[in-house]
């Protein structure tokens, strides 16, 4: 994952050195310099750490997606988004958290109860709570 990119891209391992050279050919390594990271698209060079960090952004990306999916499947099972969303809350997440992780579940797709204000995912007809026929919102 290039930083500057900020993308999946190729990257490039460099190992830098200092030779012992005879009429110019370069022998055997006296000294090492050290080693860098090069994208292959913006050219940008890092350390190797970069390398690391790609992965905990990758594994941090599947589990928003993880937990999206959960949060949908308790959604489309009938529990209201004030419920889900205090639940949210209640492991840990802040509130503004908590409401775009609802907002990306539900993709804006939000039904509503006249009778009892509770909210629901728009696939949902009827009120979990008593009966009545939702709204879209």
């Amino acid at each position: 994952m290039c930083p500057r990119c900020n993308s999946l891209q190729t990257y490039f391992h460099h190992i830098a050195g200092k030779y012992f050279t005879l009429y110019f050919i370069p022998l055997f390594k006296t000294k090492d310099l050290g080693e860098y990271i090069e994208c292959q698209t913006c050219f940008m060079t890092y350390k190797p750490e970069v390398l690391k960090w790609g992965r905990k952004r990758t594994q941090a990306n599947e589990k928003f997606k993880e937990i999206v999916g959960e949060v949908r499947e308790n959604l489309e099972a009938g529990v209201p988004l004030q419920l889900a969303l205090q639940g949210l809350i209640d492991n840990g997440l802040d509130e503004e958290n908590s409401t775009q992780l609802l907002i990306k579940a539900t993709n804006n797709n939000i039904a509503k109860c006249s009778q009892c204000g509770l909210a629901y995912i728009g696939s949902l007809v009827y009120c979990q709570q008593c009966g009545n026929k939702l709204q879209s919102v």
